[in-house]
């Protein structure tokens, strides 16, 4: 080993004793002088050659076919081993002659070696990573949407209180609050198990949380004491309902309890001006469709005089607080007389 790496740094260097070469006979050394070039001992793809270095780690030495490496020299010129000749003048019967130095063949040998040790560690890391992928897979199947409710809309109702009376013909303002974590769509009132009023949202998608007023106008058959209960939806899922109970009087002066005007309901003078009252949380908006912008969105309860409508008498024009919009008639209660209201561009 001592004498090759002697020959290799004498060829590189310029050194070395061609006339020593060229004076041995072709069937001691069968090569011909490729001249004083920094290159090292060729490569042939063709005769028995031996693997050099570590064979057993190797795997380009492990793969004869994909590379042999020529004999080194010895001291006397000669190769360890049989081969044509090869070289610049030399007649190449078979293959090519590939020529590589010593610093490319140890970066080959050196890269094989990185490829034993790197390949096992790549498969173990591609097993773990398919492994953690698999389980992260399983985990996102078991992970309970985000939207998911949290269960059915709740309902409160806020007035009026339980036991209030009324007169036959005095219209019943029912106050409720509605919840859901998805949204409710609509709300109904019932009267013995009767519908009597329902009020849907205008949003599409529901509302978080619902407040809205059903009205109610007893008749003589409900005289006594009347079951006003009140459900909400999101969409096929009906929330527990709420119930109070009042009593139905004929005439005013068979009350006997003092009416209180509860603060979450308005007071509608019975003066014959028509009036609006919306129902539920409704967009005010600057035209009479839902392609205008909005100016702001009226609560529920909100009373105001109509001073306009469109031709269809889908839309009113309303006056709330010195501010002209329109609202859509689905979601409102009309007051007094609506008869003369005008038709008017929007």
């Amino acid at each position: 080993m001592t004498d090759q790496v002697a020959w290799i740094s004498n060829l590189e260097s310029g050194r070395l004793d061609w006339s020593r070469l060229q004076g041995l006979s072709a069937t001691k050394a069968n090569r011909r002088p490729i001249g004083s070039t920094p290159l090292g001992p060729p490569i042939s793809m063709g005769g028995r050659f031996r693997r050099d270095l570590h064979s057993l780690t190797n795997p380009l030495a492990e793969s004869p076919s994909l590379l042999k490496l020529a004999p080194l020299p010895d001291d006397s010129g000669r190769g360890r081993g049989r081969g044509r000749p090869i070289g610049r003048q030399a007649k190449r019967s078979t293959g090519q002659t590939l020529q590589l130095a010593p610093w490319t063949r140890a970066l080959i040998y050196s890269a094989g070696n990185c490829l034993n040790l790197c390949f096992p560690l790549a498969v173990v890391c591609l097993c773990l990573a398919g492994c953690n992928l698999q389980d992260r897979t399983a985990a996102a199947s078991r992970r309970e949407p985000t939207d998911l409710p949290s269960g059915p809309p709740t309902i409160q109702i806020g007035s009026p209180n339980e036991g209030a009376e009324y007169v036959i013909g005095e219209e019943i303002l029912v106050s409720v609050l509605a919840a859901d974590s998805i949204g409710v769509n609509r709300v109904q009132l019932f009267v013995d198990n009767q519908i009597v009023r329902t009020v849907s949202s205008e949003s599409l998608g529901g509302d978080l949380a619902m407040q809205a007023i059903l009205n109610y106008v007893p008749q003589r058959a409900d005289l006594g004491t009347v079951n006003l209960r009140a459900v909400a939806y999101r969409g096929a899922v009906v929330s527990e309902p709420a119930e109070i109970t009042v009593v139905v009087r004929e005439s005013h002066s068979q009350v006997v309890a003092t009416p209180i005007q509860q603060s979450n309901v308005p007071f509608i003078p019975n003066d014959g001006v028509c009036r609006a009252l919306v129902n539920v949380g409704l967009n005010f908006r600057t035209g009479p469709s839902t392609g205008f912008e909005i100016i702001t969105v009226l609560g529920s309860g909100t009373l105001a005089p109509i001073t306009g409508r469109n031709s269809a008498h889908s839309w009113w024009r309303l006056n709330v607080e010195n501010r002209v919009g329109w609202v859509s008639g689905d979601y409102t209660t009309e007051y007094g007389d609506c008869g003369r209201v005008p038709v008017v561009a929007g």
